[in-house]
């Protein structure tokens, strides 16, 4: 997700970033269970040491980055007009979420492959991504609802919107650019709860 800060955090973030590059390529290159911290050291440039002050396991290095797509819709929920539902950002800014993860077909194809043959670092990033999600979602559910973020449906909502992020992960995996389709009725579903849980008020 986005990294605001000091110019200092800025160039860390951005090191991290480089570190998990050389990671991928090498993940690719050669085959996870192959790469060993001192590879991925080696072709980021800095030492083992260093590398640990960055990550904790090589595992971490592969899956930093892989919320990078939801800086999209970080972004798009920042940017949007005074009133504008979440469900109506959602709306609006699948195609081009989509036509986003595409462009990341790379790193994504890379880190799939990671996953089939590693089951703990398939599970990371699932963690990763749900905690992103629901991270994303809570703020604007409690909104639209007028409701504070501590409230149970509002984490109850949150949580199902991280839940069909992560069965839209699994689509996107076999499908691609095709799982337009998918996105656009999961969010018709999404918004059915969202009327729900605003009619239950009422």
């Amino acid at each position: 997700m986005h990294v605001a800060g000091t110019l200092r955090e800025r160039r860390r973030e951005q090191l991290r970033r480089e570190i998990a590059e050389q990671a991928l390529g090498l993940a690719d290159r050669s085959g996870w269970s192959e790469v060993t911290v001192s590879d991925i050291a080696t072709a980021a440039g800095i030492s083992r040491r260093a590398f640990f002050t960055h990550f904790a396991t090589k595992d971490d290095a592969v899956v930093h980055g892989a919320t990078d797509d939801l800086e999209f819709l970080e972004h798009a929920l920042a940017t949007s007009a005074p009133g504008t539902s979440f469900v109506e950002v959602l709306r609006s800014s699948a195609p081009a979420w989509v036509d986003e993860l595409g462009a990341m077909s790379r790193s994504r194809r890379i880190r799939q492959s990671v996953e089939r043959e590693h089951p703990e670092v398939k599970a990371k990033i699932r963690s990763a991504r749900t905690q992103a999600l629901t991270l994303l979602a809570t703020r604007p559910i409690a909104a639209d609802l007028d409701l504070d973020e501590g409230e149970p449906v509002v984490a109850v909502l949150s949580a199902a919107f991280s839940g069909m992020g992560a069965a839209l992960d699994e689509v996107f995996a076999s499908r691609g650019r095709d799982a337009l389709e998918d996105v656009q009725r999961s969010i018709t579903l999404f918004a059915a709860m969202m009327s729900a849980a605003t009619t239950d008020r009422g």
